[in-house]
């Protein structure tokens, strides 16, 4: 049987003073090049709203250091739950997925967008009627 040994442990992305400074629900892999590859949903301002991307970002130091926030994936929608996995001949793989505009929309009539202030939450509910209905079905990832 494989044992797991840690040997260190840190944030990788955090930007709590920010409005879009929520980052959650990370994978990792190695790149061609041996470098860590982090995605994870981010750029939101809580748990579940409107605003999420997929956000990548590299270590070339086995996690010391990471490069500063990439988005390789952003629907008018809510990207959320990344994942990554390297195939080889340097190709690499990142799915996510997002909740239809109509859910999204219910969320926000019954006031369940995460655990933001009021304001916060007002905010995510007042994008949502500015989503384009045919755009948000060429962008549906779920």
């Amino acid at each position: 049987m494989r044992q797991v040994k840690i040997v260190d442990q840190g944030v990788v992305a955090s930007e709590p003073d920010r409005v879009f400074g929520y980052y959650a629900w990370p994978t990792v892999t190695r790149d061609a090049n041996g470098d860590l590859v982090v995605v994870c949903s981010g750029k939101r301002i809580m748990h579940v709203c409107p605003f999420g991307k997929v956000v990548m970002l590299k270590s070339k130091n086995e996690g010391k250091t990471w490069s500063a926030p990439m988005i390789p994936i952003d629907t008018p929608l809510d990207d959320r739950d990344a994942g990554i996995v390297y195939l080889g001949d340097q190709k690499l793989v990142v799915t996510t997925f997002n909740n239809k505009i109509e859910q999204q929309r219910q969320w926000a009539k019954t006031y369940k967008f995460g655990h933001g202030s009021d304001e916060l939450r007002a905010l995510s509910a007042a994008y949502l009627p500015n989503v384009d209905e045919k755009r948000d079905e060429d962008h549906y990832l779920g």
